[in-house]
């Protein structure tokens, strides 16, 4: 998958005559080795969209530079995959689903204002009272509190405040315990809740539960990845026993 910002597309089709003269030649390749060729061309494709998206990108700042009433014809040259313009974000993207490994899955990198990524289907949001991930399955939405100078009370059971499944349209309670010692009490104290990064298309979302009381402080972590139908992280870090 790659991603690539700004606004204003135009399509250029493949010559026709090229078409034709090669394809006697692909014939029998794609009839013994189609999965391989599928990839090559994907592989193609993805570099074509990125040279297209880099050379856009380019003429956006040439015209903000000359400034008002600038204007540009700009033709950008797809071979496969699918554009969205997300004029709300200011940003196009394009993406491919392949099986070519271009890009190892759940990561991304920027190269100026492009950005290149795999598998990053997580969105994570902080409204100042609830912190939200959302990925292709699950909605999980977390009580957010307190803050690393200010603790509040907290409790890792009832942080979660639900999880919605995509799937099946189902919401939960969002109880999950985690009881060090498998003593109840050891969930509860004074912290609070955060996000560890928000915003779209991340590989993953995670929320940090930061606990302190008589018996430790820890935190406890709780990571939901793009493509999953579960939390594929929870684990208890940083612990202190007092």
């Amino acid at each position: 998958m790659f991603y690539g910002y700004r606004k204003g597309v135009s399509p250029l089709l493949a010559g026709a005559l090229y078409v034709g003269i090669v394809s006697v030649a692909l014939l029998i390749v794609v009839q013994t080795g189609s999965p391989a060729i599928a990839k090559m061309q994907d592989i193609a494709a993805v570099d074509q969209a990125k040279d297209s998206f880099a050379g856009l990108d380019k003429v956006i700042q040439d015209v903000a530079s000359e400034g008002k009433g600038s204007t540009r014809v700009v033709p950008v040259q797809i071979k496969k995959g699918d554009i969205t313009i997300d004029s709300a974000n200011d940003q196009i993207e394009y993406g491919l689903d392949t099986n070519a490994e271009m890009i190892s899955p759940r990561t991304r990198r920027a190269v100026g204002n492009l950005i290149f990524g795999a598998n990053t289907n997580v969105k994570v949001t902080d409204n100042g009272t609830d912190i939200v991930i959302e990925n292709e399955h699950l909605i999980a939405t977390f009580n957010k509190t307190g803050n690393s100078t200010n603790f509040t009370d907290v409790n890792v059971g009832a942080q979660i405040k639900s999880i919605y499944v995509k799937d099946t349209n189902m919401t939960f309670d969002g109880v999950i315990h985690v009881r060090i010692d498998d003593t109840a009490s050891n969930e509860i104290g004074t912290g609070y809740v955060r996000a560890e990064e928000t915003g779209s298309r991340l590989a993953r979302g995670r929320v940090i539960v930061h606990v302190n009381n008589s018996f430790a402080d820890y935190d406890v972590y709780f990571t939901l990845e793009s493509g999953r139908d579960h939390f594929n992280e929870i684990s208890v870090r940083n612990f202190n026993e007092h």
